[in-house]
């Protein structure tokens, strides 16, 4: 069991049992990262990840991200890793989701519940994700982000190593968002290499 200690009296564990791929001490709170597969509870992440995504204020108010069929789906899918961070009692407070459908490898669906933000959690798991990454050999990662409303975020991700390519792409999910909002909404790629990513930490 190999150990990673952390400023703060925060560690990280990376452990050699087959479902239980990190762990994560804050004080008395305790996390846990697995990756779901047809025994998850596909209710939980599919409420977690709705509920994370309804403080976007371009959405509809009864905008749903994902529905049970889709969560359903990709766990079973080979070309996609859908990651959960669990509390100390296997509540889903957290997801990522690595694709490996194509040659640039993209990671969506990074959510976080409301009570559980400001914690590192993201962090962690997308630090979890880029070093998956690294381990199965690519070099970078791209996410796609709507930079409308959305500026706490995109600095975020730059503070964390994204950087925005030039292309822009329409957003394809108009039927989501408030009717308001529609004409200023866009997909923006943004990339960050990983050849010299940093040790999984979180800080």
């Amino acid at each position: 069991m190999h150990k990673y200690y952390i400023l703060y009296n925060l560690f990280l564990i990376i452990s050699i049992q087959p479902q239980l791929i990190a762990e994560i001490h804050a004080n008395t709170f305790k996390y846990s990262i697995v990756q779901a597969d047809h025994n998850s509870p596909i209710n939980e992440i599919t409420s977690m990840v709705n509920t994370a995504y309804a403080r976007t204020l371009f959405l509809k108010l009864d905008a749903q991200r994902t529905n049970e069929l889709e969560i359903s789906a990709i766990a079973r899918m080979q070309n996609k890793k859908l990651f959960l961070c669990l509390d100390d009692k296997s509540s889903v407070c957290g997801t990522a989701l690595l694709d490996l459908s194509s040659s640039s490898p993209e990671m969506s669906m990074l959510a976080v519940h409301p009570k559980y933000q400001k914690q590192n959690i993201g962090k962690l798991l997308m630090q979890y994700v880029e070093q998956e990454l690294v381990k199965l050999g690519y070099d970078h990662v791209l996410i796609y982000i709507v930079p409308f409303s959305q500026a706490q975020l995109v600095a975020y991700y730059q503070k964390n190593g994204y950087r925005f390519l030039d292309t822009t792409l329409p957003f394809t999910h108009l039927q989501l968002a408030k009717a308001e909002y529609q004409d200023q909404l866009f997909f923006k790629i943004m990339r960050k290499d990983l050849v010299t990513a940093s040790p999984l930490s979180c800080f």
